[in-house]
């Protein structure tokens, strides 16, 4: 087990989590935003990447908690981490509803991937009540990282499962 901090290029806060997959573009990692909670993956453009560090010693408080939650996990994530339309794609064939980082982390795009094309992609973004907003065209080399499965996502997953006629 790997528990890393990464710094983003124009990004204050650190980015901490533990290590689970990396692949030539990309790296993911399941997000420790606070104390100890593990909160859904985020998946990091390692273009953006300034600096990575394994900030505890393998026989520290903090390590050894992470590492029992680790070991209780069960992660298969099958995500295809060398090229970033590969990657989008996988959302796209999922219809799974991600959160993308672009060159601010004031605020994340929440949405899915509808259309995947060669260097960009449509993505139809839906706001915090469940609603449709609008749709855009976004490059693949503007996302900074890409975040599934977390509380918020989930949620506002179920919601949608429960009232599919939001999306229209």
């Amino acid at each position: 087990m790997k528990l890393l901090k990464i710094k983003i290029s124009r990004r204050p806060e650190l980015v901490t989590g533990i290590h689970v997959k990396e692949g030539s573009n990309w790296i993911i990692i399941q997000e420790n935003p606070v104390d100890y909670i593990l909160d859904g993956y985020t998946i990091i453009n390692k273009v953006f990447i300034k600096s990575i560090i394994e900030p505890f010693e393998k026989d520290s408080f903090e390590y050894k908690i992470f590492d029992l939650k680790y070991r209780a996990m069960s992660v298969d994530l099958i995500f295809d981490l060398d090229t970033d339309k590969a990657l989008i794609s996988f959302f796209e064939r999922t219809d799974k509803l991600i959160g993308l980082e672009l060159e601010s982390d004031d605020y994340t795009l929440v949405g899915k991937v509808s259309k995947v094309n060669d260097k960009s992609f449509l993505f139809k973004m839906i706001g915090t009540k469940g609603q449709f907003l609008r749709e855009e065209n976004l490059k693949f080399s503007s996302i900074r990282k890409v975040d599934i499965d977390t509380d918020y996502l989930q949620s506002l997953e179920n919601y949608l499962k429960e009232y599919p006629d939001v999306l229209v």
